[in-house]
């Protein structure tokens, strides 16, 4: 869309970067936290109105199979929610939807609320925004929490993300939703932390030979000098958990190192 207006698709964890300023903005929300119970509850996704990304994907059917929805802040008046998200007491299709509290794990941001409900309200996994940078462009943004690689065995999820594009495109969704099909085999794993002590042989079995990598030895430090984490996960999540920056500080006490404080994936 040369003329056109600026396109923005974010999905699954590539949401997390855009905290702040530009998240409000371009997504109408930033990320929070996992709203429910990782790799314990999962999520159906809930049809509010009718919109053309939603063509052929049914209210009611498991879009996170495997996997609880992350929790967004309140969208913005100007953006759209396409799907909701409703948590489910577990991993399977037709598990019931979790009711009220108190419950067996709570996300930090609520454990301080005691009226917390998961289902009320319902978190969006599935919006539309439109928006405008100052002194550019108008543009137009699809976001969604969905994408992890066993959410993309689901058809209609594969349908609502590719719908998306369309949509920003500004490219014909036919009525009963495009051909989400997929091209040759797909067999996705279960997302996960694997480590030796935790399950033997899985890298065995997997024909991958693990090796330890090269870590370089810090140098000191020039008095005032900026460290800078240079990378995708890794580097973002040291915005939470900032350890890093505290074992430099403590390791090298007089060199006044600061950390870099733009750290966000890709």
């Amino acid at each position: 869309m040369e003329n056109g207006p600026t396109t923005v698709l974010i999905i699954r964890a590539t949401k997390t970067a855009w905290q702040g300023g530009f998240g409000q903005l371009v997504l109408g929300t930033s990320w929070v936290a996992h709203h429910g119970w990782h790799k314990k509850e999962s999520t159906r996704g809930i049809i509010p109105d009718a919109h053309a990304i939603t063509r052929g994907i049914d209210s009611g059917i498991n879009l996170e199979r495997r996997r609880c929805l992350h929790r967004a802040h309140p969208l913005g008046a100007d953006a759209m929610p396409s799907s909701m998200g409703q948590v489910l007491t577990g991993m399977n299709p037709d598990d019931e939807p979790i009711g009220p509290g108190p419950y067996e794990y709570t996300p930090r941001f609520a454990k301080e609320d005691p009226a917390f409900d998961k289902n009320d309200p319902m978190q969006p996994i599935a919006w539309t925004k439109s928006y405008q940078i100052p002194g550019g462009k108008k543009g137009q943004a699809f976001a969604s929490t969905l994408g992890a690689s066993v959410d993309l065995s689901n058809a209609s999820t594969r349908r609502l993300i590719v719908q998306g594009a369309y949509w920003l495109l500004g490219m014909e969704i036919p009525e009963t939703g495009v051909d989400a099909g997929l091209v040759g085999s797909y067999r996705p794993t279960m997302f996960g932390f694997h480590k030796p002590d935790d399950e033997p042989g899985y890298w065995a079995k997997k024909r991958k030979h693990i090796r330890i990598a090269f870590v370089p030895k810090l140098n000191q430090p020039t008095k005032g000098e900026s460290i800078a984490l240079i990378g995708n996960g890794l580097a973002e999540r040291m915005v939470y958990f900032p350890h890093f920056e505290t074992a430099v500080q403590h390791r090298f006490p007089n060199a006044e190192a600061r950390g870099a404080q733009s750290r966000l994936p890709g």
